[in-house]
């Protein structure tokens, strides 16, 4: 990190364990993240290593789970697959702007097709990993909610690891 962006001032950095709660992904935990304080001012501010294949990491994992996709889950992959608005995304979806945002607010559950749907692009824009066949699975209802996820960074790679 650079100096304090509040003050200019010296940062001190140290590595902690963070969860994606502004992302609306509060289960989501990343170890290994860089926190830097200002030793100045005291301001802090969170740095991740390799934020793209981190966020390709989280991305394919919530197109793996087994259950259903929460609101905030949809968002995230809408986000990653670089839509920033919901009507960008209602329209590869093949829905209206109001849909996709009930399904963001949990307002409305997404129907198997639309999530299949968004699971494989997730899939195909990490470039592999899962088989389209194992994306296309409808999802078990058996441990529905959001995804319990605890990621680290091992040798360079972003790896899940138990949560």
């Amino acid at each position: 990190m650079q100096g304090c962006t509040e003050c200019g001032g010296r940062i001190s950095s140290s590595r902690v364990v963070q969860s994606l709660r502004d992302d609306g992904l509060p289960q989501v935990i990343i170890e290994g993240v860089i926190l830097g304080r200002c030793m100045n001012c005291g301001a802090t501010e969170i740095g991740y290593e390799r934020i793209g294949p981190l966020f390709r990491t989280i991305s394919v994992a919530l197109a793996m789970k087994e259950a259903p996709l929460v609101g905030a889950e949809v968002r995230f992959l809408r986000s990653h697959l670089g839509w920033a608005t919901g009507g960008e995304f209602a329209a590869k979806m093949g829905v209206t702007r109001e849909t996709v945002s009930r399904w963001e607010k949990d307002r409305l559950k997404m129907g198997s097709c639309a999530e299949r749907l968004l699971r494989l692009m997730v899939v195909v824009k990490s470039e592999g990993g899962a088989s389209a066949d194992d994306v296309l699975r409808l999802p078990s209802r058996a441990g529905e909610g959001p995804l319990r996820l605890r990621l680290k960074l091992q040798r360079g790679v972003w790896q899940a690891v138990a949560a």
